[in-house]
């Protein structure tokens, strides 16, 4: 079978822009945990792809294919083409509100909806008639969707909530917070910890952030010390909030390193994931210095 060439690079086009707007909520969610707001990360994305799309406008204008008559465009088209653009403003805000209020898998299991909604809207207005084929197709889509957002939206049981339930079993503490934990860490907790006290926090952001809703947990509830369990490569920006966020409270905080199985201290540069996180752990501490220097916090969104 032959595909005509408009439509291989129509396929390809789609191909790639799927691939990237997966990036987007673990990058999203980065950036928050550095820090940046959705309504800052945004009006970067806006801000970036509006250069791109002039620059590639301008490219074809320069050699005589710009495919673009503003002109042209009549009062209907021009309000439509407004409306579009608030609903694309809102859409971006809205999903990367939704990046860092809750998990990922299920930001997207809400918005991956809109084909269904799509369609509905394109049926109503008379503008497509819904054939057998189209509705196969979205089905095909819809079904496809769930099998991948929610096969990774349980999520399993990560080592710091391995290294806690252990602390819990082994009697350390009565008290169990769970930051953004996965559905199975969630129903693990709830199901197999009897006589434990357990909390979740579900929208920290940030490791600044966890920092500052413990320790107002820990003052409402007249908790004195808590148990601060993560990986080894965030232990350093671990220290710096929380040393922070505890200074002059009286509350005190011990570390707890995991023991992941792709971690080596002296050759954590030898394999990806290690080497990645402390890259990453590296360019976030320095942010934290810049952003909250000797601890006190400075710029928007401080508390």
């Amino acid at each position: 079978m032959t595909i005509p060439h408009g439509r291989l690079g129509g396929t390809l086009a789609v191909a790639v822009a799927a691939c990237l707007f997966g990036t987007l909520g673990p990058v999203s969610r980065g950036a928050y945990d550095a820090g940046m707001t959705p309504l800052t990360f945004a009006l970067w994305r806006a801000s970036l792809g509006t250069l791109g799309l002039l620059a590639i406008i301008g490219a074809l204008t320069v050699r005589g294919r710009t495919r673009f008559h503003w002109k042209a465009l009549d009062r209907r088209t021009i309000a439509a083409l407004g409306a579009a653009v608030a609903a694309g403003i809102v859409l971006n805000l809205a999903i990367f509100t939704a990046f860092g209020q809750m998990s990922i898998a299920l930001a997207l299991l809400g918005f991956y909806t809109y084909p269904a909604l799509v369609a509905i809207g394109a049926v109503a207005t008379g503008e497509e008639r819904l054939t057998r084929g189209r509705v196969i197709a979205l089905v095909l889509a819809l079904l496809g969707m769930a099998v991948v957002v929610l096969g990774g939206g349980g999520g399993g049981v990560s080592t710091r909530y391995a290294r806690g339930r252990e602390l819990i079993v082994a009697g350390y503490s009565k008290h169990l917070i769970l930051i953004e934990p996965s559905l199975a860490e969630r129903k693990d907790a709830l199901s197999s910890l009897p006589g434990v006290q357990v909390d979740f926090i579900d929208s920290s952001q940030q490791s600044w952030k966890e920092a500052q809703a413990v320790r107002a947990r820990m003052l409402a509830n007249g908790w004195r010390s808590v148990l601060v369990v993560s990986d080894p490569p965030h232990m350093l920006r671990v220290k710096y909030a929380w040393a922070s966020n505890l200074r002059g409270t009286g509350l005190t905080y011990t570390l707890i390193a995991t023991n992941p199985p792709w971690w080596s201290a002296w050759r954590w540069w030898s394999n990806k994931p290690s080497s990645d996180f402390v890259r990453n752990e590296v360019l976030k501490l320095g942010y934290y210095v810049l952003r909250y220097p000797l601890g006190f916090c400075i710029g928007a969104g401080c508390d």
